[in-house]
């Protein structure tokens, strides 16, 4: 498989490469060698994920010279927390102290990337630089890349973050081969997002070949799939990446729902995926009944989600949960309610203070009931 590179180009900060192939642990710790001078390495993973692939990262990072710690967290979005950055900061602090040169290196998915990104964002008050190694489909397609890290509150996910961008990305498609499938297909929910809102083509292609992509059966394949979805965040990123400009919010497609289904059903229910395809068939369905989104491609955004085996409806809280978890969503400012829905396949806008009435109407359609 020949190996990929994309440059993300943020202004007044070093360009970083993402680096796309397969095989590529094992060359983990030349590539970092080239950006980093630094005699510590700091990962970051989970017991699952070191088991995979600890040896061979750190074999790596020990032979291009590096002195290699490592800390583990939980798996799971509820690791994703105050508790757990409590806990890679003292750790850090009881390892290298104040001034002791290091950087850290996550390993692993979504969770620990964004967990790691914000310690790195925050320790030592200047920070410390990060390099990615995510090893899951959607750390790969969108957590990985633009600098946006953060933990969870009780009260709603990614409510305590900020932008800190990595130094080096390292995509190594292989791992791929060994997400039990409920996880691969969690990360493929983020492709159908970029998707409906930003690729008519990708929409395409996902539908005809969505058994494909999930099953691996071609990686070649899977890798230009990533390297798209990367391309895409990474223009938007590049043109707004803290969101200032409201570009970087149509990124969020989906997410509104998905991100108060995840919480008022305390992280337990949903992977973040699942959780996104129930919100990606909210936005269309309210954006088909504000006669927006035609009617065909509304038919075949539910057809795709379903095809791929992913919930359309959700369940174990109520639509009275979503509503007040929404109040708490990011995106509102100032009172004003906002949300990304799609015009048509391959495009999205932001919409503010849509109907409460149709929103909540909608939620209730979506709401699976207990049996």
């Amino acid at each position: 498989m020949k190996i990929k590179t994309i440059k993300v180009k943020i202004p007044d900060i070093k360009v970083y490469e993402v680096t796309l192939g397969a095989d590529l642990l094992s060359d983990a710790g030349r590539m970092a060698r080239k950006i980093f001078s630094c005699e510590n390495v700091f990962i970051v993973s989970n017991q699952k994920v070191i088991g995979l692939y600890g040896d061979t990262v750190k074999k790596s990072f020990s032979k291009a010279g590096f002195k290699v710690n490592i800390a583990l967290i939980g798996d799971g979005e509820k690791y994703k927390s105050i508790k757990s950055y409590e806990l890679i900061n003292e750790q850090l602090a009881a390892r290298y102290g104040r001034y002791e040169d290091f950087f850290i290196a996550t390993l692993g998915g979504g969770v620990v990337e964004d967990l790691s990104g914000f310690v790195a964002s925050t320790y030592n008050r200047f920070g410390v630089d990060i390099m990615q190694i995510p090893t899951t489909l959607l750390a790969m397609v969108d957590c990985s890349v633009g600098g946006k890290v953060a933990i969870n509150l009780k009260a709603g996910k990614n409510l305590v973050g900020a932008f800190h961008q990595p130094r080096l990305i390292i995509n190594d498609l292989s791992t791929l081969k060994t997400l039990p499938k409920r996880e691969m297909l969690a990360g493929f929910a983020e492709v159908i997002k970029y998707a409906i809102g930003f690729d008519k083509t990708l929409f395409s292609n996902t539908e005809d070949n969505y058994g494909s992509f999930i099953g691996l059966k071609n990686l070649d394949l899977m890798t230009d799939v990533v390297k798209r979805c990367v391309e895409i965040k990474t223009s938007i990123v590049e043109q707004d990446e803290t969101e200032q400009k409201g570009l970087r919010t149509l990124l969020n497609l989906g997410h509104t729902f998905a991100h108060a289904i995840e919480a008022s059903t305390k992280y337990r229910r949903y992977k973040h995926g699942e959780a996104v395809a129930i919100g990606l068939v909210t936005a269309a369905k309210i954006s088909n009944r504000m006669k927006i989104l035609p009617g065909e491609d509304y038919e075949r955004i539910v057809k795709l989600i379903k095809n791929c085996g992913f919930p359309t409806h959700y369940k174990g809280c109520t639509t009275a949960d979503l509503m007040e978890t929404m109040k708490r969503d990011k995106k509102f400012k100032s009172g004003v309610r906002r949300y990304v829905l799609p015009l048509r396949i391959g495009k999205c806008k932001v919409f503010e203070n849509i109907s409460l009435p149709l929103i909540r109407q909608v939620l209730n359609e979506q709401c699976f009931p207990e049996l």
